[in-house]
Parts: C-alpha cells; structure tokens; sequence
C-alpha cells in the first residue's frame, strides 16, 4: 500500500502566460512515459505518475511556454520542488522554454 508524502502541483502555461492545464503527483498511477522516462534516466522506481508529466500529458496538443511547481509544508510555507531527472527530461522532450518552482526561499526561474 503507497502512502502519501506530499502533494506536488504543476502548472503549465501558453508564451502569453494563459494557463492550459494542472496536475498532481499520483502514488498510485502510472502512465507509460513516466515509466519509458524514468528507465532512460536510470530511475525505473520512480514509475508513478508525476505532476510535471501529468501536466505536461493534460496539455495535449497545447505549446507550453512555461512550467511551475509547487510544494508547501505544513505551515504554508513553500519548500523545494525542484523537477527530478525523470521530470527534466519530460520537460525538455515537451519542449518546455521556462521552469519556475518552490524551494525555501520562495520561487526559483530557470530558462530550459
């Protein structure tokens, strides 16, 4: 039985800053890219769905611009989301042109 750690939120948005689509970690699903992704990076445990790839998946036909992540803790106060391996490569195969996500210090912007 998987037990939830955390919750994970990406948003993916157009060049004019329109959000197209929203997605969370799932610690039960999996989707085959997150599972073919994860084997090329050498991180094949890393099988369940992540909010990055849901994301990204839930933005179908869309070019996405820009990406974020987020994670708070349990005082609202935001913490590291940083994009694993297995999400960076999702995130340049889908041709991802910016990244911004939560650490301790609030948010981090990162040109791809």
């Amino acid at each position: 039985m998987c037990r939830k750690r955390f919750t994970l939120v990406a948003k993916t948005y157009d060049k004019k800053g329109n959000l197209i689509a929203v997605g969370t970690n799932s610690y039960k699903k999996s989707h085959p890219l997150q599972s073919q992704l994860a084997a090329r990076v050498g991180l094949p445990e890393k099988k369940y769905l992540h909010s990055e790839l849901a994301a990204l998946l839930r933005s179908r036909d869309k070019v996405v611009y820009k990406l974020t992540v987020e994670r708070y803790n349990s005082l609202g106060d935001p913490v590291i989301a940083k994009p694993c391996l297995v999400c960076q490569e999702a995130i340049r195969i889908f041709g991802v042109k910016q990244i911004e996500y939560t650490d301790q210090n609030g948010w981090v912007k990162e040109k791809v």
